[in-house]
């Protein structure tokens, strides 16, 4: 009787950690499944954004390494001059790649939080780079403009894939524009089921997003200005000055905390915190504005060769850090107005 009992209960036994692995599995792939929106507008954006970062960036990759490679023939071949203006390039094509990853990051962040502004932010943000593919056709071309080259030698090895790189990019920004479109149609009719006609609540929905939009932009602009500044000017051009420490130890850190005590600022509606991030804007633009007189003004050869794109980034970076400056003093004027308890639920 007792061995009847006993061999009975074996097979429920036996089945039971398996049950248990199965509801394991089930349990994690529901919660996966929480990440991947469901309208397949929404799919068909985050995978065309997908597949733009690794199309370009594989592309991208390989016009560093031959332009590298380009850079190291041109001092035996006494094109020397042109080293600098040469190595300034492989910097911005770094940067171009960064753009990439940047802008499948933006896309995401714009669908799982439902903002038409950074969607479109994010359509403007590629037609950019389109133009930037363009500029750096122009600029490999003229790396050694000025020089006398040898006969047979290559001056521009990099020209077939930039031109490859500039046509995707023109049907990839096409097909921005017709996204943003759809997405923008998607996005209201969702905020509308959501947060109903409230009037109110959506002005402060839709200064909260722009503001969600220039402090992502901030974090990009920011940090690519600092890289260009410290390898172009510092490391690469003036090893040892005391600059490039202030760079590293200060303002970078600092950099790092003003948009942190910025982005938890908006989203607790926390006004100390709000009055932190205003100053360190403030201060940032200042530092910037100080920058940019640096580098208009310097004489000593400190910029030679990357003038310009710093002088771009640094205009754009303190356009955007007063821009943010502005668009957060209006979303503290509507701190109290129920927008935190919705965004939370």
């Amino acid at each position: 009787m007792n061995t009847d009992l006993t061999l009975e209960r074996l097979p429920a036994t036996a089945k039971r950690p398996v049950r248990e692995q199965e509801d394991v599995n089930q349990s994690f792939l529901s919660k996966f499944a929480k990440f991947i929106p469901k309208e397949k507008w929404f799919q068909y954006t985050i995978v065309w954004s997908f597949f733009q970062l690794f199309l370009i960036g594989i592309l991208e990759g390989c016009i560093v390494q031959i332009h590298n490679d380009y850079v190291q023939t041109l001092e035996p071949v006494g094109l020397g001059a042109s080293v600098p203006n040469a190595k300034a390039l492989i910097v911005y094509q770094i940067l171009f790649i960064l753009a990439q990853a940047f802008q499948l990051f933006l896309c995401i962040d714009a669908i799982t939080s439902l903002s038409i502004i950074q969607i479109i932010a994010t359509a403007v943000f590629n037609w950019a780079l389109f133009g930037y593919s363009i500029m750096q056709y122009i600029q490999a071309s003229n790396v050694t403009n000025g020089t006398i080259t040898p006969a047979n030698f290559s001056v521009h090895p990099t020209k077939t894939l930039e031109i490859v790189v500039i046509v995707l990019m023109s049907i990839f920004v096409c097909v921005w524009s017709y996204l943003a479109y759809k997405l923008n149609n998607l996005f209201g009719w969702k905020l509308y089921k959501d947060l109903g006609a409230d009037v109110s609540m959506m002005k402060s929905l839709k200064l909260y997003h722009i503001y969600m939009m220039l402090l992502k932009l901030d974090i990009f602009f920011f940090f690519g200005f600092d890289i260009q500044f410290l390898v172009l000017v510092l490391i690469n051009g003036r090893p040892g000055t005391s600059d490039a420490l202030i760079h590293i130890c200060l303002i970078i850190p600092s950099t790092i905390a003003v948009i942190t005590t910025a982005f938890f600022a908006i989203l607790k509606e926390n006004r100390v915190l709000t009055n932190l991030a205003l100053i360190g804007f403030f201060a940032g633009t200042i530092f910037l504005i100080e920058r940019l007189v640096n580098v208009l003004t310097n004489t000593d050869g400190k910029y030679l060769n990357s003038k310009r794109s710093i002088t771009f980034f640094i205009s754009l970076t303190i356009a955007l850090c007063t821009m943010t400056f502005i668009i957060l003093v209006m979303n503290s004027r509507r701190y109290g107005r129920g927008l935190k308890e919705k965004l939370n639920h």
